[in-house]
């Protein structure tokens, strides 16, 4: 079975305060016990592995989730840009960008470049470099966009 996200509160038998379920969760992992548990370092060091393998991983993060749509403007020294993405999978499938910059390129080439790229900073800002937008737009780098773009 895949992972998914939903919200706790529609798995409860009944409405319950963040509290009280934060109580009820304690003390059903300490089997009843109201002792508090103190962590040792072989417990610190698996849960940093865990965290690592689950959290730090983009595949986890991104790769797996459903479609979505983000907004993003940035404030430049040479202008406005907001840029539209659509996202599936981790990777982004369309763009569009508005704003009061000037440009070399039109904006369907700033669109075009993202397209198909992984939603991560790195990977933005590379393709922009590969299209020619560093230098492009007045004022405002390819590392500004990809910043802005993918925080």
């Amino acid at each position: 079975m895949r992972d998914r996200v939903t919200n706790i509160a529609e798995h409860l038998p009944a409405p319950m305060a963040p509290e009280t379920f934060k109580a009820c969760m304690v003390r059903h992992i300490m089997n009843g016990s109201d002792a508090v548990y103190e962590i040792t370092p072989e417990d610190d060091k698996l849960i940093r592995e865990i965290a690592a393998e689950k959290f730090n991983n983009w595949e986890r993060i991104y790769g797996a989730d459903p479609k979505f749509n983000i907004e993003r403007t940035g404030r430049f020294e040479g202008g406005k840009m907001q840029f539209k993405i659509d996202v599936q999978k981790g990777v982004i499938r369309s763009a569009a960008v508005y704003g009061d910059f000037f440009s070399t390129l039109d904006a369907e080439t700033i669109c075009g470049a993202l397209t198909g790229c992984r939603y991560e900073r790195g990977a933005v800002l590379k393709a922009l470099q590969s299209h020619g937008v560093d230098g492009a737009v007045y004022r405002i780098s390819a590392r500004e966009m990809a910043q802005v773009i993918a925080d």
